[in-house]
């Protein structure tokens, strides 16, 4: 099962879930944010207060199921500033296309990417409006 609790994301709180392959016999159910850390330190921040959220989580969606934590993994995502994937070229070697930040959400848009990556590097004009996801977005004083 996949699931996510669309009355929690009003509130900015954003739990999600979907078998763990990793894991068999469990479910992953996390949060899609989490305290900003640093990378060398990451484990060093407590969780107590996601374990509680998402406790009350699952009592929620499946009051049948005791909730109990079997493995606790952090996770790193790369972010662009404003969480939008930034796919374009390189502006010293235009020959270089680039695919990055999506903050976890890779995996969804591998398909439309590869499309748009293969377009950009040979040159192609892509049916999608890539100044969306363009590098040049962050140029100047909007940061």
């Amino acid at each position: 099962p996949c699931v996510r609790d669309e009355v929690d994301m009003a509130s900015g709180y954003e739990p999600w879930g979907l078998p763990a392959h990793e894991y068999p016999g469990l479910l992953k159910i996390c949060p899609h944010s989490g305290p900003e850390i640093d990378p060398d330190r990451r484990d060093a921040p407590s969780t107590e207060n996601i374990k509680q959220e998402l406790t009350s989580f699952i009592k929620k969606l499946f009051p049948t199921v005791e909730p109990k934590v079997s493995v606790e993994e952090s996770c790193i995502y790369t972010l662009s500033p404003d969480w939008n994937p930034i796919i374009d070229t390189l502006p010293a070697a235009r020959n270089i296309a680039i695919g990055v930040g999506f903050s976890g959400t890779g995996f969804k848009l591998g398909p439309v990417t590869g499309s748009i990556l293969a377009d950009l590097a040979m040159g192609i004009k892509t049916k999608q409006d890539k100044e969306i996801f363009s590098l040049d977005r962050f140029k100047g004083p909007k940061l």
